[in-house]
């Protein structure tokens, strides 16, 4: 008497047999997993591994999709559904009880929250700093920065920093360009506002890590 049930036994089948395998519902690649490996089947735990990649990647069904490759040891499809979960927030990782929850012990749930409280970190840290986009931007910064001796644009008090760029100047007349490094400026205050507010919502754990990125 096998210990799987017959659904089980028949996705097994169709899978081994020369046909079109079948789609695998989230809740079926735990079981056909375990099965493949098993009954010694690898090309029914590859299917496995290859469908619940695709899970991993949806946004959707990838905290599921963490939960059953933790269990299986799967730590390439867990890093994978763990990057996809960035696209929800914090609180949303931390509030949602997912099918497959069950399924993981309290420490893999754990490095998942703090693998995202470090991504937070690293974002509101780094990408989220004027310095980030000064350092970035490609030629021009007029829009976001100015040039600490121009007069015409009034300090912002909320950042009053200073940040070492790259100047460039082109001499339309002559064609011909100029650049000068560690050249002071200050970033305007519509982008410290800006940032500043990303800053809070990345902190707090309203916003997405991807939505604070394509925002900024």
């Amino acid at each position: 008497r096998l210990e799987e049930d017959s659904r089980v036994v028949d996705l097994f089948l169709r899978i081994c047999y020369p046909v079109v395998n079948p789609v695998l519902e989230l809740s079926d690649i735990y079981e056909m997993h375990k099965a493949g490996h098993k009954y010694d089947a690898m090309v029914v735990a590859n299917e496995a591994h290859v469908q619940l990649s695709g899970f991993a990647s949806d946004e959707s069904t990838c905290l599921r999709a963490y939960a059953v490759a933790c269990r299986l040891g799967l730590e390439g499809l867990a890093c994978l559904a763990a990057r996809t979960s960035l696209q929800l927030s914090f609180d949303q990782v931390l509030q949602t009880k997912f099918e497959g929850l069950e399924l993981i012990s309290g420490s893999a749930f754990a490095s998942l929250l703090k693998y995202h409280r470090q991504c937070q970190a690293s974002v509101v840290d780094k990408l989220l700093q004027p310095e980030y986009w000064l350092n970035h931007l490609p030629h021009t910064y007029e829009p976001f920065f100015y040039y600490v001796d121009s007069l015409w644009v009034s300090c912002c008090e909320d950042d009053p920093q200073q940040y070492l760029g790259v100047y460039h100047e082109w001499d339309d007349n002559n064609d011909v360009g100029y650049t000068a490094y560690d050249v002071p400026f200050r970033a305007k205050c519509w982008l410290t506002e800006f940032l500043a507010d990303l800053r809070e919502n990345a902190r707090n754990g309203r916003l997405p890590i991807r939505d604070a990125i394509t925002d900024a």
